[in-house]
Protein backbone atom coordinates (compact mmCIF):
# COMPACT_ATOMS: atom_id res chain seq x y z
CA UNK A 1 0.00 0.00 0.00
CA UNK A 2 2.63 2.07 0.74
CA UNK A 3 4.41 1.90 -2.66
CA UNK A 4 1.05 2.55 -4.43
CA UNK A 5 0.80 5.54 -2.31
CA UNK A 6 4.38 7.07 -2.96
CA UNK A 7 3.63 5.97 -6.90
CA UNK A 8 0.00 7.98 -6.71
CA UNK A 9 1.27 10.84 -5.48
CA UNK A 10 4.44 10.75 -7.82
CA UNK A 11 1.94 10.14 -11.06
CA UNK A 12 -0.25 12.70 -9.47
CA UNK A 13 1.69 15.41 -8.92
CA UNK A 14 0.63 16.01 -5.49
CA UNK A 15 4.72 17.06 -3.98
CA UNK A 16 4.14 20.36 -5.65
CA UNK A 17 0.43 20.72 -6.33
CA UNK A 18 0.68 24.32 -4.14
CA UNK A 19 2.84 25.45 -6.55
CA UNK A 20 1.22 24.54 -9.76
CA UNK A 21 -2.32 24.05 -9.23
CA UNK A 22 -4.15 27.93 -9.31
CA UNK A 23 -7.56 27.59 -7.91
CA UNK A 24 -9.32 30.77 -9.35
CA UNK A 25 -12.44 29.71 -8.59
CA UNK A 26 -12.26 29.77 -5.01
CA UNK A 27 -14.23 32.92 -4.08
CA UNK A 28 -17.11 31.86 -6.40
CA UNK A 29 -17.24 28.41 -5.15
CA UNK A 30 -17.18 29.14 -1.49
CA UNK A 31 -20.93 30.66 -2.32
CA UNK A 32 -21.90 27.38 -3.32
CA UNK A 33 -19.47 24.98 -1.08
CA UNK A 34 -18.92 26.58 2.49
CA UNK A 35 -15.15 25.00 3.94
CA UNK A 36 -12.32 26.67 5.17
CA UNK A 37 -10.03 26.30 7.99
CA UNK A 38 -11.14 28.18 11.61
CA UNK A 39 -8.48 28.35 14.20
CA UNK A 40 -7.62 25.96 16.27
CA UNK A 41 -8.84 23.59 18.97
CA UNK A 42 -8.22 23.40 22.58
CA UNK A 43 -6.18 20.81 21.89
CA UNK A 44 -3.94 22.24 19.45
CA UNK A 45 -5.55 20.87 15.98
CA UNK A 46 -6.75 22.93 13.10
CA UNK A 47 -10.21 23.38 12.85
CA UNK A 48 -11.95 22.70 9.83
CA UNK A 49 -15.42 23.08 8.98
CA UNK A 50 -17.71 22.35 6.20
CA UNK A 51 -21.40 23.13 5.67
CA UNK A 52 -22.58 20.40 3.79
CA UNK A 53 -25.92 21.09 4.41
CA UNK A 54 -25.82 24.52 2.86
CA UNK A 55 -23.84 23.02 -0.89
CA UNK A 56 -25.53 23.54 -4.06
CA UNK A 57 -24.38 20.99 -6.28
CA UNK A 58 -25.63 22.85 -9.39
CA UNK A 59 -24.27 26.27 -8.81
CA UNK A 60 -21.02 24.91 -7.22
CA UNK A 61 -20.32 22.54 -11.18
CA UNK A 62 -21.25 25.76 -12.85
CA UNK A 63 -17.89 27.40 -11.34
CA UNK A 64 -15.74 24.38 -11.32
CA UNK A 65 -15.60 21.02 -12.21
CA UNK A 66 -15.09 17.66 -10.34
CA UNK A 67 -11.46 17.43 -11.58
CA UNK A 68 -10.48 21.15 -10.02
CA UNK A 69 -12.62 20.53 -6.97
CA UNK A 70 -10.88 16.98 -6.63
CA UNK A 71 -7.82 18.78 -7.14
CA UNK A 72 -8.80 21.62 -4.44
CA UNK A 73 -9.22 18.90 -1.96
CA UNK A 74 -5.61 17.77 -2.22
CA UNK A 75 -4.59 20.95 -2.40
CA UNK A 76 -6.31 21.42 0.90
CA UNK A 77 -4.67 17.91 2.66
CA UNK A 78 -1.27 18.94 1.03
CA UNK A 79 -1.57 22.68 3.25
CA UNK A 80 -2.61 20.70 6.25
CA UNK A 81 0.06 18.53 6.39
CA UNK A 82 2.79 21.12 5.28
CA UNK A 83 1.66 24.37 6.97
CA UNK A 84 -1.21 23.78 9.60
CA UNK A 85 -0.05 20.56 11.13
CA UNK A 86 3.96 22.35 11.30
CA UNK A 87 2.62 25.38 12.76
CA UNK A 88 -0.41 24.00 15.35
CA UNK A 89 2.62 21.76 16.59
CA UNK A 90 4.71 24.50 17.17
CA UNK A 91 2.34 26.68 18.93
CA UNK A 92 1.27 23.30 20.97
CA UNK A 93 4.36 22.24 22.05
CA UNK A 94 3.79 18.51 20.48
CA UNK A 95 3.18 16.81 17.48
CA UNK A 96 -0.05 17.49 16.03
CA UNK A 97 -0.86 15.40 13.41
CA UNK A 98 -4.85 15.31 13.38
CA UNK A 99 -7.68 18.11 12.78
CA UNK A 100 -10.49 18.75 14.38
CA UNK A 101 -13.20 17.95 11.27
CA UNK A 102 -16.99 19.34 11.37
CA UNK A 103 -19.96 18.11 8.98
CA UNK A 104 -22.30 20.83 9.59
CA UNK A 105 -25.14 19.11 7.79
CA UNK A 106 -27.96 21.53 8.57
CA UNK A 107 -30.24 21.47 5.80
CA UNK A 108 -28.92 18.42 4.26
CA UNK A 109 -31.50 16.22 2.79
CA UNK A 110 -31.97 13.25 -0.33
CA UNK A 111 -32.64 16.36 -2.42
CA UNK A 112 -29.91 18.06 -1.81
CA UNK A 113 -27.41 15.35 -2.29
CA UNK A 114 -26.97 14.48 -5.53
CA UNK A 115 -24.31 12.46 -7.30
CA UNK A 116 -22.11 14.99 -8.03
CA UNK A 117 -22.22 16.07 -4.13
CA UNK A 118 -21.78 12.43 -3.08
CA UNK A 119 -19.22 12.03 -4.90
CA UNK A 120 -17.14 15.24 -3.95
CA UNK A 121 -17.94 14.83 -0.15
CA UNK A 122 -16.82 11.32 -0.58
CA UNK A 123 -13.75 12.29 -2.16
CA UNK A 124 -13.07 14.67 0.39
CA UNK A 125 -13.32 12.55 3.57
Amino acid sequence: MLVSYAKWRVDADIEDIANKFVFTEYDQVLKFYQHNYHGICKIGRPVYIERTGLLDSPGLFQVSTMERMQRHCLEFHEDQMNFRFPVCSMLSGRRIETALIIFDAAGCGMSTIDKNCYTLIKFGS
